[in-house]
């Protein structure tokens, strides 16, 4: 041979390395298209609904506070739409309609919605 050593090539090593590279590359690389969700530890409790219908709610826990509008009862309805905003038991605001109408909830009030569905103003 002369001059020249003859060298051994570890090929399976070799291949190995030039694999792991690649996979290592393509998990850091992000495609364009991809979209990522956020979501909160498993078994955290939802955050306060923004739409509702029918029930009584607790604002700041069942729903959040803020201003809702409802179109009012749903077409072959029979009766009204009514809700009232409640504290410490006391009527803090009411309204009986077969129209739309708009609401805004504070924390810590309750509020009793029946014949219809409410959403973000």
């Amino acid at each position: 041979m002369g001059d020249r050593e003859r060298r051994v090539v570890n090929w399976p090593g070799l291949v190995f390395l030039v694999v792991a590279l690649v996979l290592l590359t393509g998990a850091l690389v992000r495609h364009p298209e991809a979209t990522v969700a956020v979501v909160g530890p498993a078994g955290a409790p939802p955050g306060p609904a923004t739409a509702f219908g029918d029930g009584t709610f607790l604002v700041g826990t069942d729903i959040a506070a803020g201003s809702y509008r409802s179109s009012g009862p749903p077409p072959g309805a029979s009766g009204p739409c009514s809700w009232a905003r409640l504290r410490d038991a006391a009527v803090v605001a009411t309204a009986v309609t077969r129209g739309p109408t708009r609401l805004t909830t504070s924390g810590g009030e309750h509020l009793r919605v029946a014949g219809c569905q409410f959403e973000p103003a």
